[in-house]
């Protein structure tokens, strides 16, 4: 993963992200766990953003982070944002996901 992601993570482009999950320089688990890391630095902490509400489970985010993973591996890209964690704003409350389609 490049150094630049870490300083860069919230205005790093999609293109940018998949160019480096194709090269292998970054995998879907590990931009998981930084957007993870940087929504629990952030929202209440730090920055104080208080832009989530919620986030799925870590375990779950990360299990399917490990099969794109794998996914990737075997040759199989579903879409141009496979394996690159979004978060979706719903009346209400807020989602972490992994594009899966």
């Amino acid at each position: 993963m490049s150094a630049t992601l870490d300083t860069e993570l919230i205005s790093i482009t999609a293109s940018d992200l998949q160019k480096q999950l194709h090269d292998g320089s970054l995998t879907s688990v590990k931009l998981v766990e930084r957007y993870l890391a940087h929504i629990a630095a952030h929202n209440y902490k730090g920055m104080s953003l208080h832009a989530l509400i919620s986030t799925a489970p870590q375990d779950n985010v990360l299990a399917i982070a490990r099969q794109l993973d794998d996914e990737r591996k075997a040759g199989r890209v579903r879409s141009a944002l496979h394996g690159i964690p979004i978060v979706l704003k719903v009346c209400g409350g807020v989602l972490l996901l992994l594009l899966l389609s």
